[in-house]
């Protein structure tokens, strides 16, 4: 299993070596013939070029971890204040609350569960954004294999990120952060949410048409079965008499 995993690990880091590689080529050439900004401020246009190229190249996580950290915080607020309130409502009745979890302890940490399909649509769309974004001037000037190569490195990089965040929330350390590693709880619960409705949608509206084209067949024609003559399932074979003594 292990060296299953190292030649996997070979893999990536070869194919990720080679698409970096690719791209920073592609953006510098790109940045060497559009450069206008060269003739007017050299310094603000090398700048600019080094930012942007920088900007392709990272992993489109960057507004995605900010939004994670915006809503963690938002969520330790918010449980601070009710555990305040309940706190006060709830100080006549602490010898019935002795041996279970008070209601602030129950419900800390389960406003951002209930609202994981609202953060997933907020991440996705912030990937998406900042993964389209940087690049889109390749696309203005028509430099469509430079544009598509850099959503690929973008989605490269992504995957790559996700990886080393779900190996770090396998780590027992991450236990005594606390409420600090709630972001990046936030991240990756996220993420895979909107990969497991995607990939769920993709199969529902795959058998859908399939669904739809099978009873229009058993409508129309109900003798003759396409799924059974694609299958090509054998009809039984007549079992060999026994020969007479």
């Amino acid at each position: 299993r292990h060296a299953v995993w190292d030649i996997k690990f070979l893999l990536g880091f070869f194919i990720l070596a080679v698409w970096v590689s690719a791209v920073h080529e592609k953006l510098a050439l790109f940045r060497s013939i559009y450069s206008v900004d060269d003739i007017t401020a050299p310094e603000r246009g090398l700048l600019g070029s080094m930012a942007s190229q920088a900007v392709v190249m990272l992993p489109p996580v960057v507004s995605a971890l900010g939004f994670c950290l915006l809503a963690a915080l938002v969520e330790g607020l918010l449980a601070r204040c009710i555990g305040r309130r309940s706190s006060g409502k709830d100080s006549d009745n602490q010898g019935e609350s002795e041996g279970g979890s008070t209601p602030a302890a129950s419900s800390q940490g389960g406003w951002l569960a209930g609202c994981l399909p609202l953060c997933a649509v907020a991440v996705v769309g912030l990937e998406i954004a900042e993964a389209i974004l940087p690049a889109w001037e390749l696309h203005q000037h028509h430099w469509r294999r430079a544009f598509v190569g850099s959503l690929a490195l973008k989605l490269l990089l992504l995957g790559l990120t996700l990886f080393l965040a779900e190996g770090m929330l396998k780590r027992s350390y991450l236990k005594l952060l606390g409420p600090i590693a709630q972001p990046l709880i936030l991240f990756v619960h996220s993420n895979r949410f909107a990969r497991d409705v995607l990939i769920s949608a993709v199969i529902l509206w795959t058998l859908a048409v399939g669904v739809v084209l099978n009873t229009l067949n058993e409508i129309i024609c109900p003798k003759l079965n396409l799924h059974q003559l694609l299958i090509y399932r054998a009809c039984p074979l007549p079992k060999p008499s026994k020969p007479e003594a």
